[in-house]
């Protein structure tokens, strides 16, 4: 997948601004209304398509966070196995906020957009429809894109973070995506985290106690969301997503890491009796 440079970036995120024709609407809904593959910068499509396409990046840049935090808070035994789901979305939604920031989308095997012209000024994005490589299925194509498009920028991303968030795990694209479906859909596995949870757990050595699949999500988890945050921060992406309130920052604050509300608190102490029969 062909994406912007790190300097190209920077100007693609600064000429954002709002588009009122397209207020609210995603990328899918976005190329199936407007039904064209190529976007020129000067033209009213390549705004529209560039302001659908930051705002989805910061989207998924909120879900990064807050899938994060529920796999934060899920350690524990019995739902470690969910902390592993959690933290295998972070990644995910991580992967998204990046490829949006260097221009590119994947919302399939046969729908994604890569960049045809990176020179500013002259931007050009191609929506393609033809099948993107050989794997199939929209988590794993998207791993595949994304891992083709950090390894033509390697060179630039060099922090701690990124170095981890740009290889794939155990250099198999799919790991993440695999370890992902066997404890969500196999309640065997399930169990088994529940058992190696027990087996590993050492409070006065957290995070580093954890083993196997669940350490490996968590570091690799933790390493793409810092690697969000820190592509987020470089281009300096800020869209309409989090409005009304002042700041991403806050909305963060507010809608996923504050307390959960005394009543919803109340009401899972009183329903969790039920749970012990």
């Amino acid at each position: 997948m062909r994406s912007l440079s790190t300097t190209a970036s920077l100007a693609f995120v600064a000429g954002y601004t709002p588009q009122p024709s397209v207020a609210g609407v995603g990328v899918r809904d976005y190329l199936n209304s407007v039904r064209q593959n190529q976007f020129r910068e000067g033209t009213l499509p390549f705004d529209e398509l560039r302001y659908c396409l930051l705002r989805e990046a910061e989207q998924s840049l909120i879900m990064a966070s807050n899938c994060y935090a529920r796999g934060l808070e899920g350690l524990r035994a019995g739902s470690s196995f969910w902390s592993s789901v959690s933290f295998y979305y972070a990644a995910f939604f991580a992967i998204k906020t990046v490829m949006g920031t260097y221009g590119c989308w994947m919302g399939g095997p046969k729908s994604w957009i890569e960049v045809a012209n990176g020179n500013s000024g002259s931007f050009l994005l191609q929506y393609r429809t033809a099948a993107y490589g050989t794997l199939r299925g929209s988590h794993k194509v998207t791993w595949d894109a994304y891992y083709d498009m950090v390894a033509r920028l390697s060179a630039f991303l060099t922090s701690p973070e990124a170095v981890i968030a740009k290889t794939p795990v155990f250099n198999t694209k799919t790991w993440l995506i695999d370890a992902r479906n066997d404890v969500n859909y196999y309640p065997q596995e399930a169990l088994q985290a529940a058992l190696d949870f027990d087996t590993s757990f050492d409070p006065q050595n957290v995070p580093n106690c954890f083993s196997g699949r669940l350490q490996t999500l968590l570091k690799v988890s933790q390493a793409c969301v810092l690697f969000a945050k820190e592509s987020a921060l470089r281009v300096g992406l800020s869209t309409d997503v989090w409005q009304p309130l002042q700041s991403r920052a806050d909305y963060v604050q507010q809608k996923v890491t504050d307390p959960q509300d005394p009543a919803l608190a109340a009401y899972f102490a009183a329903e969790k009796v039920q749970l012990h029969f």
